[in-house]
């Protein structure tokens, strides 16, 4: 899956037209556009959305259909996943944003004032820090990120049976930026011991020098991605 893609579970295209029926404008390409809100788009459970190249492409009947991907536009997939292109708050970058279907709903009951019902629904928008990167010793702490990059992730689970079966690298096209924060965070259920003491014992500006990298890395670069960071910005 290209790197700015969304993943999904997949749904019949034909279900979603049995249930909208008249509300939609279906299109022989194999998409619709909501007849009431036409900035809704419903697309087809194979779709595949970049960002980089603003396209949103799908293969029917063994053509190959795209369209553009637009901000104020609203994706739907079959299966309720919507997902719509957003300015980065912080940033001079867009990015897609992704939102489910159905809700998390947390229950606390029996509580005082003052016992935190209310923070269970407030945006964690606040906890999410965007700013500069401050380095130690760049050089080598560029080599800390290179060797993390080159890590090998395939056996990192608690299960052995799922060991071998991911061989994506982190760079890789095919693994988004949110798999790679999720692949570096540590989890007792998932990941063995030996993974989760491995992540904690790496610096935590050396995560974020990786994921500021991936954020930005192109795939023409290649191997050469360092290159294009130097110590001089």
């Amino acid at each position: 899956m290209p790197q700015g893609a969304v993943s999904y579970q997949r749904y019949p295209f034909d279900t979603l037209r049995e249930l909208l029926g008249p509300t939609i404008d279906y299109k022989d390409e194999g998409y619709a556009i909501d007849k009431k809100y036409p900035a809704i788009i419903f697309i087809p459970d194979t779709a595949q959305i970049n960002i980089q190249q603003q396209l949103i492409s799908w293969e029917l009947d063994g053509h190959t259909h795209s369209i553009k991907l637009l901000i104020n536009h609203f994706y739907v997939y079959p299966n309720g996943f919507r997902v719509h292109m957003e300015r980065h708050p912080n940033a001079p970058s867009w990015r897609l944003v992704g939102t489910h279907p159905e809700g998390t709903f947390c229950h606390k009951p029996s509580t005082v004032s003052g016992g935190g019902k209310s923070e269970i629904s407030k945006s964690i928008a606040g906890a999410i820090i965007s700013g500069a990167i401050f380095v130690d010793n760049f050089d080598k702490d560029m080599d800390m990120v290179v060797d993390i990059f080159e890590h090998d992730y395939s056996c990192r689970f608690r299960d052995s049976a799922r060991n071998g079966s991911d061989l994506r690298r982190l760079l890789s096209n095919k693994r988004t930026l949110g798999s790679v924060i999720k692949l570096l965070t540590p989890s007792i259920t998932e990941y063995s011991d030996e993974y989760n003491q491995w992540l904690k014992q790496v610096p935590q500006h050396i995560w974020a020098m990786v994921l500021m990298i991936k954020r930005f890395y192109k795939a023409e670069w290649g191997q050469n991605w360092r290159e294009h960071f130097p110590s001089i910005w």
